[in-house]
């Protein structure tokens, strides 16, 4: 018996099934318009929609006419302003109010419309979304501003969170030694996360060379190899190895040059763990790690050069790294308080 041949009509209806939904169609949109974001800390992109047809788009940069923080920097950091504190002390507008003031600009009325945008509004944004007429609200990474959730549900807009599907979740540790980084490693790695660390690149280039890993070498031969290849080439050689994998962990991020690597990647989450010194020395020289200081000042000593080693984008940098964490944790506690406080935190990417 011949079999028959599929027709072409029964194919294309095939294809036509692997369709996006339209929450994921507007979703991938609002990804799209946050790439032309000038902002240095995170990169945000909103849609507007009614009926299905867009009304309008917005991205998070400067008003327009003036400089870019591309360009000038950012001011929030040369503040030392935290993330999530202080909105008003900052060039950018935020998507939101960006594709609200589209609206505005060519008399398009935003009543009864849904916002698609790539992170939970703020408090003043989501008090601009109110007045505006906004009724439904999509977004992908959350945002921890527990006053704009109350504005919202006090105006009864429906607020959901968007769910990627076979979404990569990769997440960077930064932090001092001692802050405990390894203990969250190891807490992931139990939940299905594959672990690597941009601290292994560095190990396996002591070894090809045989030099003894010490931490003093392994601050020298990072620095070199940043010199050589670039801030970047650690980020890049560990990144090849983890995107592979759905869950992943990179430890060891020391470097400005390899958070900015990393935050250009989808799906990649910075983790910033610290810990008062004197917890974090106790905890160094319980662990008995060969390439870890024994005294007090040897610890201090690495510990300075691991903060601020004063070589720039070129060198370690772990204040600058903790400023651009998505969530900062503090690991002054027990073991199952850390895990806690992890687990409350990756219940967001759930």
């Amino acid at each position: 018996m011949v079999k028959k041949k599929k027709s072409i009509h029964s194919e294309k209806l095939r294809k036509i099934k692997k369709r996006p939904s339209w929450d994921d169609y507007f979703m991938e949109l609002a990804k799209l318009v946050a790439t032309r974001s000038t902002c240095l800390r995170h990169a945000v992109g909103a849609v507007l929609v009614n009926n299905k047809r867009i009304l309008a788009t917005g991205y998070n940069g400067s008003p327009r006419g003036l400089v870019h923080c591309l360009e000038i920097g950012c001011l929030r950091d040369k503040l030392k302003i935290p993330s999530g504190t202080r909105a008003e002390i900052c060039r950018a507008i935020h998507a939101e109010q960006n594709a609200v003031i589209q609206c505005a600009i060519y008399g398009v009325h935003s009543e009864g419309s849904t916002i698609y945008t790539t992170h939970e509004p703020c408090s003043v944004c989501s008090k601009l979304l109110i007045s505006a007429g906004v009724k439904r609200i999509v977004f992908g990474v959350p945002y921890p501003d527990e006053f704009a959730q109350k504005l919202l549900k006090e105006a009864k807009i429906k607020v959901e969170r968007w769910q990627e599907k076979n979404k990569k979740i990769i997440i960077g540790l930064t932090g001092p030694m001692g802050s405990g980084h390894g203990m969250i490693a190891e807490y992931l790695k139990k939940k299905g996360f594959f672990y690597s660390s941009t601290s292994d690149r560095v190990r396996e280039e002591c070894r090809r060379k045989g030099i003894e890993v010490t931490r003093n070498n392994l601050q020298d031969v990072a620095d070199g190899l940043r010199r050589r290849f670039g801030p970047e080439i650690l980020s890049k050689r560990t990144w090849k190895i983890v995107v592979k994998h759905p869950l992943a962990i990179i430890d060891g991020i020391r470097g400005i040059a390899e958070v900015e690597f990393f935050k250009s990647k989808p799906n990649f989450y910075l983790l910033g763990i610290t810990a008062p010194r004197k917890i974090r020395f106790q905890r160094v020289v319980a662990r008995h790690r060969e390439s870890d200081p024994t005294t007090w000042k040897g610890f201090l000593t690495a510990d300075k050069k691991d903060f601020k080693s004063g070589q720039g984008k070129f060198g370690r940098n772990i204040t600058a790294c903790l400023k651009k964490a998505d969530f900062l944790v503090v690991n002054d506690g027990t073991i199952k308080q850390l895990e806690k406080k992890v687990e409350r935190w990756l219940e967001k990417f759930k």
